[in-house]
């Protein structure tokens, strides 16, 4: 799974290139779709669909964050294709998945250790993903959240704008970006402990 989720990560981020800057889903963040778009969110979703399922499965393994975070993925893109709406934010919340690839290589790290990867690689590895999720995770979400929200509601009076699909995406954002928040001070919490750690065999060896 972790090998799966690295070349999807990697993938779906350089695949959202060419919707940044779209001159038609500029002038429509809501209602604007385009057949690119419109694959790329198909690719997205069915990722996600792999995901959700392969986490409810494994669900006592990867833990039920893992499970939720699937399925509300599933919701909004499901929403997006089926409403044909919001497609301009497609690749802009998917850059959420640039920590992925630090998060994979995190857990080769502390599966197969330093025979994979040598420490000051894990070392760099995981302070990148802690900057890394923190930027495109909490600070670039919730931006990218306040924003779609404003778009909605200053949607909310055409006609095509789909009640269901906008209820459906923003209760997702807010459980994802809930999550995100829990994950990251879990990360924090044990970045912590193991700079403390590495403070307390300095101060062993220097003694010896």
């Amino acid at each position: 799974m972790r090998s799966v989720s690295f070349i999807q990560a990697t993938l779906i981020c350089f695949l959202g290139i060419p919707i940044f800057g779209n001159e038609y889903l500029e002038e429509d963040h809501v209602l604007a779709t385009t057949p690119y778009s419109s694959f790329y969110a198909s690719m997205a979703l069915g990722y996600f669909m792999w995901d959700a399922i392969v986490s409810l499965y494994f669900v006592n393994y990867f833990g039920i964050g893992f499970a939720i975070h699937g399925i509300v993925s599933v919701m909004v893109f499901a929403a997006g294709l089926a409403y044909g709406f919001i497609h301009y934010y497609s690749a802009a919340f998917l850059l959420f998945e640039l920590s992925t690839p630090f998060l994979d290589l995190r857990w080769f790290g502390m599966t197969f250790g330093t025979t994979v990867f040598p420490e000051w690689f894990q070392l760099a590895n995981n302070i990148a993903l802690i900057v890394t999720f923190f930027l495109v995770r909490i600070v670039w979400g919730w931006y990218m959240f306040a924003r779609l929200s404003i778009d909605l509601y200053a949607t909310r009076l055409d006609p095509r704008f789909p009640i269901l699909g906008a209820l459906a995406t923003v209760t997702s954002n807010i459980s994802i970006d809930i999550l995100n928040i829990y994950w990251f001070s879990k990360m924090a919490s044990i970045g912590i402990a193991t700079v403390r750690k590495w403070g307390v065999k300095e101060e062993k060896e220097k003694e010896i």
